[in-house]
């Protein structure tokens, strides 16, 4: 019935937004449809890190009915409407460097405690920091958070100028190649790659990129790179050094490495059939 509505290859592996380019499956949806009865409810989440508290953003939640068990029908749109305009939607406006379209699916039943899927894989494009930026001629002060909730405070300076606020979220990778394996470093090898003095180069136009290189605290004799996506504010360009060092203070609340597990425990579709199966 739900091949009927939506071809069951379209949760595979995909293009999941016309602006990200995230490649992941979308099996935690299949589960949660596997699992659903007529008058059910439903809505989708995805990790919103806008926010100075990591949290999970939720859509409306809505009714699943099927016509005559051929058509699904999720609130008043047909399903495949439905996972078009809801599930593979971008969600957080402006992030134009990662996919925030949905990856958590709640279930609802009356009498029931609610059931969380979650969309399983081995690769992600969640940021390992983000930062809150403040520019003004040729200096910058950026305030860091980690993926772990650590603190550190980033000052550049050098060539060029910038002019206003500005969010970044940043990638490292080693020297060979910038990966989205999900195999996350250590918390000390993030703050290792994190804290040091690099050189650096950015353009800010609203948003921007910036580019870092600087030797690896990890591995002298390989370079740590950290590319940063901005989002705010901002005018201006630059080319200098940057200098970053850790502050004492850390909240594991304002990190997002459960989101990270979340998705190494999420479903598959074996284990999507399987949970089916034994019912």
């Amino acid at each position: 019935m739900i091949d009927k509505n939506i071809p069951i290859g379209n949760f595979a592996y995909e293009n999941a937004t016309d602006i990200s380019w995230t490649r992941r499956s979308r099996w935690g949806f299949l589960a949660m449809l596997l699992e659903a009865q007529d008058f059910d409810y439903t809505r989708t989440g995805s990790l919103d890190l806008t926010h100075w508290t990591p949290k999970i953003s939720y859509s409306s939640t809505e009714r699943i009915w099927s016509i005559n068990c051929e058509k699904i029908m999720v609130g008043s749109r047909l399903l495949f409407d439905y996972y078009q305009t809801e599930v593979r939607k971008q969600r957080t406006p402006g992030i134009y460097w990662r996919d925030t379209s949905a990856r958590y699916y709640d279930l609802f039943r009356p009498l029931e405690s609610p059931r969380t899927y979650v969309d399983g894989g081995n690769m992600i494009d969640y940021p390992h920091f983000r930062s809150i930026s403040l520019g003004v001629g040729p200096a910058e002060l950026n305030l860091l958070v980690d993926i772990n909730g650590q603190f550190h405070l980033a000052v550049s300076g050098g060539a060029g100028g910038t002019l206003g606020i500005g969010y970044t979220e940043g990638y490292l990778c080693n020297w060979a190649a910038c990966t989205d394996n999900i195999d996350m470093p250590s918390p000390a090898d993030i703050s290792k790659a994190i804290d040091g003095f690099c050189g650096e180069g950015s353009f800010q136009l609203v948003g921007g990129i910036a580019v870092s290189l600087c030797p690896s605290s990890i591995d002298p004799l390989e370079l740590t790179g950290v590319s940063a996506y901005y989002l705010g504010l901002e005018v201006g360009y630059g080319a200098g050094a940057i200098g970053t060092f850790s502050l004492p203070y850390r909240n594991p609340s304002l990190g997002w490495t459960k989101a990270v597990q979340d998705q190494i425990n999420g479903w598959d579709l074996s284990a999507a059939y399987s949970q089916t199966l034994s019912h």
